[in-house]
């Protein structure tokens, strides 16, 4: 065996000892939903018109997202699409894990129960080094928010 096969065996060895073969066909899926506490409302728990809302999305491993991919969120008896925030949306490279989306509360807006999440919409979202179809599903992270009115 020459010298260079003896090191990949033995690179390759280590990787898979260390998880890193597993880890990188792991199906990135979203790991944490949050609202962004810079970002609280200005007045008690409640946005007014003009503020900014912004969420974080993390996944469990690095995505690259498309500019064209939303956070849909319920606000009152409408889906607001909240815009992807980060500066490397829509950049190529390894991607990131977590992922900020925006929204700037419009005059019409009313949710006194608090916002909630319903899903993530169009684009692409894949692993930031293998290109696996991310997982989209959001859970119940945040529903009925009640610190996040409108």
């Amino acid at each position: 065996m020459t010298r260079a096969l003896r090191f990949g065996a033995v690179l390759l060895a280590a990787l898979v000892a260390f998880g890193v073969e597993e880890a990188a066909a792991q199906t990135p899926t979203v790991s944490n939903l949050i609202v962004v506490n810079q970002y609280n409302p200005l007045s008690g728990d409640t946005y007014g018109f003009g503020e900014e809302i912004r969420l974080e999305v993390t996944f469990n491993r690095a995505v690259r997202v498309s500019s064209d991919v939303n956070l849909r969120v319920q606000i009152g008896a409408t889906n607001r699409d909240f815009n992807c925030a980060s500066s490397l949306c829509g950049q190529g490279g390894g991607g990131q894990s977590s992922w900020q989306f925006s929204y700037y509360v419009q005059a019409t807006d009313v949710d006194t129960n608090g916002i909630s999440a319903v899903s993530l919409t169009g684009g692409t979202i894949v692993g930031g080094t293998d290109g696996t179809a991310a997982n989209r599903g959001l859970g119940n992270r945040v529903q009925n928010s009640a610190n996040h009115k409108v």
